[in-house]
């Protein structure tokens, strides 16, 4: 069992570490060195007021050599959803939050961590 290829490359299923969470491994994974995507879903907690949240979440793992000692590069997305929400705003919120990633502003934020525009 593989996820989709994500920017060319392959992750292949390693474990459910959890009945809710899955990991899966890249190519560069070994003992010493993360390579990995994990993914973990919280079921929604119904209240009196709210049929609750469903909250999904998938971490991006890949360490790397600095200076000599093996470093992590961690990168989690979250997903906080009220149960009912329609499909086109989970579809909108999800493809907004993909796009941002990749604009002008989303590579200032995590390459120089500027805020302000």
């Amino acid at each position: 069992m593989a996820l989709p290829t994500v920017n060319a490359k392959t992750f292949t299923f390693d474990s459910n570490p959890t009945p809710d969470s899955s990991k899966y491994v890249g190519a560069g994974h070994t003992a010493a060195v993360k390579d990995f995507i994990s993914i973990r879903r919280v079921a929604p907690k119904p209240t009196k007021t709210s049929k609750g949240v469903m909250k999904e979440y998938h971490k991006r793992v890949i360490s790397e050599l600095i200076d000599g000692v093996y470093q992590d590069t961690i990168v989690e997305t979250s997903y906080s959803i009220p149960v009912g929400t329609s499909a086109a705003t989970v579809t909108a919120a999800r493809a907004d939050n993909a796009a941002f990633a990749t604009t002008t502003a989303g590579i200032a934020l995590v390459e120089k961590a500027t805020i302000n525009f």
